[in-house]
């Protein structure tokens, strides 16, 4: 009969038992030894190596530390705090914290603005005229159409004036309240809050006519302005060449020392029938009719592919504008004001505003 051990361990397997001689285990633990003694674990060396260096740096900061005047370590640690609060407050203002809120123009506030004045569109638009601006590279900008009053500049100066003292249009004041400097601005001013209205006549199958006389008057200035000559007080009686004349005629002129102004008569003015160009402006050409002895009619047409102002003369010598309003060539005097020009025109205003003094 089995006993219970003998029946508790059955179907298990069995561990094998082999027994090493004393002598064999001497041997091992020598060899063992051996290794530790010649290749000690390389990683172990180093690691010890570095925490002793730690020790020793740890020691010396340590012992700083103690070592220190009680006055030095509170400077310094009053150094290192200012040094953080400063630099945090440089971050919070420059990339975290909003910007401080700009001045907002109000009435009675200086300002100093660049400008550029134009008709019919702002002048970075299709179709704009321009006829003043502050602006050199608007001035010097050959792909902007210029108005026959533009005159060019060589020195550029910021406009300055206080809101709310009227010495500018009223609207281009206004238009800045409530802005800020580095803003700009576009104001579209109606003729009747610019520099008035005045009628135009509408041309008839786009032709516009005007009636000289032969004869006329004119200051010595303005005379060489239009007949493009030097003519002086001293020359007493001169015949102009046709080609420096408006109308290819010859001019007989009689300077009146009594007026400083200067008679002059067109010599056998005849009717021309073929179109010529006239000197005022490309665009427009004309034909000359109804020649008597005492009168002409000249022609005017306008080229219906231009889409600017363009310059005549009136009947009284003075330069007239021809442009289009709504879609139809207009005709209007210049009647002598500063403003002529602008006068019966919307304006269309960019404004930037570059300084303000509240």
């Amino acid at each position: 009969m089995a006993s219970k051990k003998s029946a508790k361990n059955k179907g298990k397997p069995q561990q094998r038992k082999e027994s090493i001689p004393a002598a064999k285990e001497d041997e091992i633990l020598e060899i063992e030894e051996e290794i530790l003694t010649v290749a000690p674990d390389k990683n172990t060396a180093e690691r010890r190596e570095r925490d002793k260096g730690k020790k020793k740096e740890s020691g010396a900061f340590v012992s700083w530390i103690r070592k220190a005047d009680p006055i030095a370590m509170t400077c310094f640690t009053v150094f290192i705090l200012a040094f953080v609060v400063v630099t945090a407050s440089y971050v919070n203002t420059m990339y975290i914290a909003d910007p401080p809120a700009q001045h907002v123009i109000v009435n009675g506030d200086s300002v100093e603005v660049e400008y550029t004045g134009s008709y019919f569109a702002y002048y970075d638009r299709d179709g704009a005229v321009i006829f003043d601006t502050n602006v050199q590279s608007v001035n010097d900008g050959s792909n902007y159409m210029k108005s026959p009053g533009y005159t060019n500049k060589t020195e550029f100066e910021l406009l300055d004036f206080t809101i709310g003292s009227e010495d500018m249009l009223e609207m281009f004041e206004d238009a800045l309240i409530g802005h800020s400097v580095g803003e700009t601005v576009r104001v579209t001013i109606p003729a009747a809050d610019g520099y008035g209205t005045q009628s135009s006549t509408p041309f008839a199958n786009n032709v516009v006519s005007v009636t000289y006389a032969i004869s006329g008057t004119l200051s010595l200035s303005e005379f060489n302005d239009l007949f493009d000559t030097e003519y002086t007080s001293s020359m007493k009686t001169e015949v102009i060449p046709a080609d420096k004349t408006p109308f290819g005629f010859e001019v007989q002129a009689t300077y009146d020392s009594g007026t400083g102004n200067v008679n002059f008569q067109y010599i056998d003015p005849k009717a021309v029938t073929e179109a010529q160009t006239s000197k005022l402006d490309s665009n427009v050409t004309y034909t000359i009719s109804d020649v008597t002895g005492t009168q002409f009619t000249v022609n005017y047409t306008c080229n219906e592919e231009a889409d600017h102002m363009f310059e005549i003369l009136g009947a009284d010598y003075e330069t007239d504008y021809v442009y289009k309003e709504d879609g139809n060539w207009v005709y209007r005097d210049d009647d002598g004001s500063s403003n002529a020009e602008q006068k019966g025109m919307t304006l269309y205003f960019v404004i930037k505003i570059v300084s303000v003094n509240a």
